[in-house]
């Protein structure tokens, strides 16, 4: 669920506090969570996630909070863990698959990482974060090949989406191709993107 501020997302809370002390259910409790972790309020965000996996262990949504929720603390293993929940009860979804991937590449299992990535592709190509993630752990991996490979999927998939062209940049660079990382970060900039520095650093000749 999105919010378009913090009035909202309290009014959204406020709610749903109503709604579970009349039923308690999981899709309220994974609503007001989601409320919460918009306003940084992680902690109470993690109490609710867990009351909704306890009332109904089959709803992925509030996994998938939880284990995001998990890594905004740092709990790796736990994110990792709630993760595997959601792809276990809803293996066609892939937020499930995308989560895990990130938390793989924050404990650096880079090839596990690949292999969940791959996993969320098989089930749609036409993903563009899928794509971007991957090439990221390709870049960091040394496979730059394939990191500009999956770039430029992204790309393809997202043209006006700046971050990717500067992850393409990027793979560019590290193969040593300046010509194609520079034309890259130009149409990222094109875009509005602002460059971070150790990009730019990269294809300064």
């Amino acid at each position: 669920m999105r919010f378009e501020n913090s009035d909202q997302a309290r009014t959204t809370i406020d709610a749903m506090r109503r709604a579970v002390d009349v039923r308690p259910t999981a899709g309220a409790y994974t609503t007001m969570a989601a409320a919460e972790l918009y306003l940084g309020e992680t902690d109470e965000a993690v109490r609710h996630l867990e009351k909704a996996v306890a009332l109904d262990p089959e709803y992925a949504a509030a996994w998938i909070n939880l284990g995001g929720a998990y890594m905004r603390m740092g709990r790796l293993d736990d994110a990792e863990q709630a993760n595997r929940e959601a792809i276990e009860v809803a293996p066609g979804l892939a937020a499930g698959y995308l989560n895990l991937g990130l938390v793989l590449m924050q404990l650096e299992r880079w090839s596990e990482a690949v292999e969940v990535y791959e996993q969320a592709l098989a089930l749609n190509m036409l993903a563009p974060e899928t794509h971007a993630s991957l090439a990221q752990v390709y870049l960091r991996v040394g496979n730059f090949d394939k990191a500009v490979e999956e770039g430029l999927k992204a790309v393809g998939q997202r043209p006006g989406w700046g971050a990717a062209y500067e992850l393409v940049c990027a793979a560019f660079a590290a193969q040593g191709d300046t010509a194609a990382a520079k034309a890259h970060c130009q149409l990222a900039e094109e875009l509005g993107y602002a460059i971070s520095p150790h990009v730019k650093a990269k294809i300064v000749t």
